[in-house]
């Protein structure tokens, strides 16, 4: 399922990766045109940097975006072995379609004990990612319509 996702997100991960070679050969450029005192070699390092940053971060927000259609398969594949991981993958793209700012702030609202578990130095975790864990499935439970007993706080 990770391989299938993987595919899926490539291009945005690749955006990501020359960003940061973009950066690195600004950076790289800059260091020689402070010491000769280089102006033009400066504003060009300096607009390599600028498009560099601009890039990472556009990357790895459209990265976010498109991943979150994807969170659901490694669940979906559990509940259905049968179902190749390209299916599961496409399975939870179609689940996740109009539900991605949902599970975003279901996992958003895990922030605070994720902060706190910094002072547990990791110990946390133990009792952090089960919970999570348990939060995403009743929500994969709820799209897929398995899980009636539970009930999901929309806003109104």
């Amino acid at each position: 399922v990770v391989g299938q996702t993987l595919l899926k997100i490539w291009p945005w991960l690749l955006g990501y990766v020359l960003s940061m070679i973009i950066m690195v050969v600004g950076i790289v450029m800059l260091i020689p045109s402070i010491e000769y005192e280089e102006v033009g070699l400066m504003i060009l390092s300096f607009l390599l940097l600028i498009v560099g940053v601009i890039a990472l971060y556009a990357s790895v927000i459209w990265m976010t975006i498109r991943s979150l259609l994807y969170s659901l398969a490694n669940f979906i594949a559990i509940d259905n072995p049968q179902m190749t991981a390209k299916q599961a993958v496409e399975k939870s793209a179609e689940l996740m379609n109009g539900n991605r700012w949902k599970f975003f702030v279901l996992d958003l609202s895990f922030i605070g004990w994720a902060i706190l578990n910094v002072f547990t130095f990791g110990i946390g975790t133990l009792w952090l990612n089960p919970y999570m864990y348990v939060a995403e499935i009743i929500f994969y439970e709820q799209l897929a319509g398995k899980n009636s007993e539970v009930e999901v706080i929309t806003e109104k």
